[in-house]
Formats: structure tokens, sequence, C-alpha cells
């Protein structure tokens, strides 16, 4: 891929999307070490959907301005690379990035807390597009966002599986002021809310987060089909009046049905009949 027939170092000037697979291998990678080469100048997309091949930064060099999506299967030597690369340092319009955990790698958990921190923190601080897949390490991470200096830039938030509090929300809104849109799961208040007088809740939300996300306008809870949708009408009420453009809930279709009858009869109650004007704007879709 770098030299050719003669070991004349291969640069690909105009080359703007590259991927890189491995099909039906369960030999171990042998990361080669590709020294003073700027082989891809012009990347735009960059997915590798397997182990990292090389034991340097090698498809990085030179391409961090180019640069605008960034797919990876994580482990500790992408970590480690990553870091080093300073890949995440130019902060660029419309970057997303993808990160997976390499299902293979049984080393991630190496990873020392610092550097995971630097990583994500690099991350998030360049990416308005963010998509975990089946990262569980990250969870308190995210969840302790404003403890992470970044996220300002972030808009679009996918991750699998991951759990919030209704309180994790309010906390990645203040983190992540310009989130629009998170796919995610939400099943609970939070304990920090949870020892707040029932009916008090919704006055206490609107008082002390009352535009907190206030570019926040889609959740998409399509793929957790095992949540029941009665868990879902509080947090789409108090995610309401913290959110003044929060309008659309997006959820799997054998939940929308039954999600629309407890929304109205919720709206009805006296806890939160006086809502009822700004919550009917969040409508659902299915998805």
């Amino acid at each position: 891929l770098f030299y050719d027939t003669n070991s004349n170092a291969a640069v690909y000037p105009n080359l703007q999307e590259l991927l890189l697979t491995l099909v039906l291998c369960n030999d171990p990678i042998e990361r080669v070490y590709v020294p003073n080469i700027v082989p891809f100048p012009s990347l735009e997309d960059l997915k590798i959907s397997m182990p990292y091949p090389f034991a340097d930064d090698v498809l990085l060099r030179g391409n961090r301005a180019t640069l605008r999506s960034l797919s990876l299967r994580l482990d500790r030597a992408t970590v480690a690379m990553l870091n080093s690369s300073r890949v995440f340092e130019d902060k660029r319009n419309n970057f997303k990035v993808s990160i997976s955990k390499d299902i293979r790698a049984n080393d991630i958990h190496l990873v020392s807390k610092v550097d995971m921190n630097q990583f994500i923190g690099n991350m998030v601080g360049s990416a308005q597009s963010l998509e975990l897949y089946h990262m569980i390490p990250f969870n308190e991470l995210i969840a302790a966002a404003p403890q992470i200096h970044g996220f300002k830039h972030l808009q679009n938030l996918y991750a699998d599986w991951l759990e919030l509090s209704v309180f994790n929300m309010l906390c990645l809104f203040k983190a992540a002021p310009a989130l629009v849109k998170i796919t995610c799961g939400i099943f609970n208040l939070g304990a920090e809310l949870e020892g707040i007088a029932f009916g008090d809740l919704p006055d206490y939300i609107a008082s002390t987060y009352g535009n907190t996300g206030k570019h926040f306008q889609v959740w998409n809870k399509s793929s957790y089909k095992g949540t029941d949708c009665k868990d879902t009408i509080e947090p789409v009420i108090l995610l309401a009046l913290a959110c003044p453009k929060f309008c659309r809930i997006e959820m799997s279709s054998d939940f929308v049905s039954d999600y629309r009858t407890r929304m109205a009869e919720a709206l009805l109650s006296d806890k939160y009949s006086k809502y009822a004007s700004r919550v009917s704007k969040v409508r659902s879709y299915v998805c």
C-alpha cells in the first residue's frame, strides 16, 4: 500500500475516501511501522473496520485539516495512536466521529484512565457528530460530561444502549450547549431528582433548568424495543420544560400508539395539566 515495487514511497494525492477491512482472519494483526511518508494528504473519510494495523499514525499524517469523517474500532494501540497523532486538535466543521470497541480486542481495559480521558476529551472537543457503539466503559465519562473539557461543538450524539437519567441529560446539555439530537435510552430521573417531591418536580425543572438545552430538538429511542413506553412519559415532559425547542421523539412502532394515549392522559392530570400547551408541541414519530 505504501511502497511500489521499487520500494519507493507511494503517495495518493487525490484519494478522499479509504476503507480498511479484514475478512475471516483470526490471527493476530502484525502492526508495522511506516516512517517518513504522508500517503493521503487529501483524505476526508477514513473507515477502519479491523484492528488498527500500523504501529504509528501513518494514516493520519498530513490530513488533519482535510479529515471530515473518522470511523474506528477501538483497542489499546488505537487509543495511543490517536492521542499521539493529535488528529482531533484541528477544529473543523461537520466533523463526524464513529467509535466502536473491537470485539476481538482484549486489551481495551488496560488503557489507563488518564489516557482514556484524554482520548474522550480530545475527541468530543472537535466532533459535531459522535457515534459510540458497544462502548460501555464510556458511560460514566458521558454521564460526567461537565468534568470533560469538550462537547462544545457536539450537535448529534448516538450511543447505542447508553442509559442516561434525566439528570444526566440536564448535565449533558450544560456540557454540550449545541446538542440538537441524541439517540440513547433515558430510563429514570436520577438520584439527584428523585428526592424532590413528585408533584413539585416539573416546577423545579422549569425554574431551575429552563432553557438549559436551548438547541435540543430530537430524542431518538427507536432502538430500545424492550422499553415500556410508560417510562418515557415523565422524561419527555421534564425535557420539554428544560429545552424550549424540543419538538420530536422517535420510537419503535410497537410503542408509539400506547405512548400517545399515556401522554394524553398525563397532560390531563393535575400534576402536568398546566404544562400541556408546551409538552403537546413534542410530537411522536415512528422511526
